[in-house]
């Protein structure tokens, strides 16, 4: 092949900021001059701190850094392309690397706050995603630790307090290491085959918030949902 470069991409969260670290490796016997990594980017981003140019002699690995700026909780995705110049200073070919999606999850930790301040919160905030629930072959219990760690929150109704009868609604808080925070309601209804339906509430000042967490959150109920209806047809079986 023209060129024989080993690329191996860490990332690493630090607040607003993403730090990569590119590993790059000359597997030929040719020294490659000026090689070089682009990052292209989808969504809210931007690159602060851009790579080094370096030069690999032959069986030579080199470590270069890339900083990137996450400016908003919008779903974003990097890309990333190396070249390098041969000994007439002529550009050699691409390699890109597999897309690397910035996910919101890895920016979420759970937080207290009161209940009235959730209240107050809930009024106020505009934003609100709202997904269907089914629930069959989980105990509520079982439901909402999933869900709390999922999508690492923080469970603001005491177990004991989660309802009356066969209604149950629980109230969930988490914040954004981007500033951002949201609320969670759970409100379900208990049938008699001791099925739950109902749905999961969110609402945060941050549309970008709303709309990445609610494609999760189809995702967490469509995944519960395949799961009952194939536990369903084993006990059929």
């Amino acid at each position: 092949r023209q060129m024989c470069i080993r690329d191996s991409i860490n990332a690493e969260y630090m607040g607003y900021d993403v730090l990569f670290e590119i590993l790059l490796i000359n597997r030929t016997q040719k020294t490659m001059q000026n090689v070089s990594v682009e990052f292209s980017m989808q969504g809210d981003l931007t690159i602060v701190d851009k790579p080094l140019m370096v030069t690999l002699a032959p069986a030579q690995s080199v470590m270069v850094k890339a900083g990137i700026k996450i400016a908003s909780s919008e779903a974003g995705t990097i890309f990333a392309s190396i070249s390098y110049e041969n000994s007439a200073g002529i550009t050699q070919a691409y390699l890109t690397t597999n897309e690397i999606s910035v996910d919101i999850l890895d920016f979420i930790y759970p937080a207290e706050i009161s209940e009235n301040r959730f209240r107050a919160l809930w009024l106020k905030y505009e934003w609100e995603n709202k997904v269907t629930v089914n629930v069959a072959h989980l105990s509520l219990e079982e439901y909402l630790a999933r869900l709390e760690k999922t999508f690492r929150l923080k469970l603001l109704t005491p177990l004991n307090k989660l309802g009356v009868g066969s209604v149950v609604s629980a109230n969930f808080y988490a914040r954004t290491k981007l500033d951002d925070d949201f609320l969670v309601n759970v409100s379900l209804e208990r049938a008699p085959d001791d099925r739950f339906n109902g749905y999961v509430r969110l609402r945060s000042k941050a549309k970008g918030v709303i709309v990445n967490l609610g494609d999760k959150l189809k995702h967490f109920s469509e995944t519960i949902r395949d799961r009952d209806n194939l536990a369903k047809k084993v006990d059929q079986a």
